[in-house]
């Protein structure tokens, strides 16, 4: 066989982490031959955590936002063992088990950080750091909206600050030079509850700016007098999709 048919697919898939193997999943599902190229040496994305400050996962102390319930795949339940609001290493294992159910293992490439993506008439061609070259019908990008920091702000608003700044990417941890200062937070994502969670109880003041405003539940609530608490947003996600079916919108 030669390097060409070796390295050609019906899709190739960039990265490896939640939504590139839901897309090579399904892609087999559709008897498709496909390809998922990962930069880094195993699945999971963010979810693949390292102390390393410059590839952007979740930290140390992570935990989903969204309970097990609503976070699963449809069809690959989470175990009940995993709790409802599961730490970062217990997604890992949850994405690696997904990985064995469907037999995903050999249709992904670690290592094969992709360099240019180009189309040549109706066909893809995706060149890798390694210095190999896959070609495909399709092409699949799951490389993440988060990978590149946005530093705007340091040359608009804060552009007169002499404070430190410090972009939300580079923290893994609490950082002790840190301890009982003033910390101001500027945004309302999912990072930025992390740091608000990790960081409130080591200042001796956090801020906390959402440009955009927020709502705000509790993750867990007793919703009957003779249960114990549940995860709101089990109850919440009902009720949501009764009052605005996801065809439409969500109010507010």
């Amino acid at each position: 066989m030669s390097e060409a048919e070796e390295t050609f697919r019906d899709v190739i898939v960039v990265g490896a982490g939640w939504s590139g193997l839901m897309a090579c999943k399904y892609m087999l599902e559709e008897r498709l031959t496909v390809v998922a190229l990962e930069k880094r040496s195993d699945v999971g994305g963010l979810w693949y955590f390292t102390q390393d400050t410059g590839v952007v996962t979740v930290m140390t102390s992570t935990k989903t936002t969204s309970s097990s319930s609503v976070t699963e795949m449809s069809d690959f339940p989470m175990p009940i063992e995993i709790g409802d609001f599961p730490k970062h290493e217990d997604i890992l294992r949850y994405l690696k088990a997904y990985c064995d159910a469907f037999e995903l293992w050999p249709h992904i490439c670690f290592d094969h950080g992709v360099e240019k993506a180009s189309k040549e008439g109706d066909i893809w061609k995706v060149e890798c750091e390694n210095g190999r070259v896959f070609k495909s019908k399709f092409l699949v990008i799951s490389t993440g909206c988060n990978q590149i920091p946005n530093r705007s702000l340091e040359e608009t608003i804060l552009k007169h600050y002499e404070g430190e700044i410090r972009h939300s990417s580079e923290l893994k941890t609490f950082d002790p030079k840190h301890k009982g200062k003033r910390v101001m937070l500027i945004g309302g994502g999912e990072t930025a509850s992390d740091v608000v969670e990790e960081w409130c109880d080591h200042v001796d003041r956090l801020i906390w700016s959402i440009p955009r405003g927020m709502h705000f539940f509790r993750k867990l609530a007793k919703i009957l007098p003779n249960r114990q608490p549940q995860a709101l947003d089990k109850a919440s996600s009902r009720m949501m999709k009764f009052i605005a079916p996801y065809t439409k919108s969500k109010p507010g």
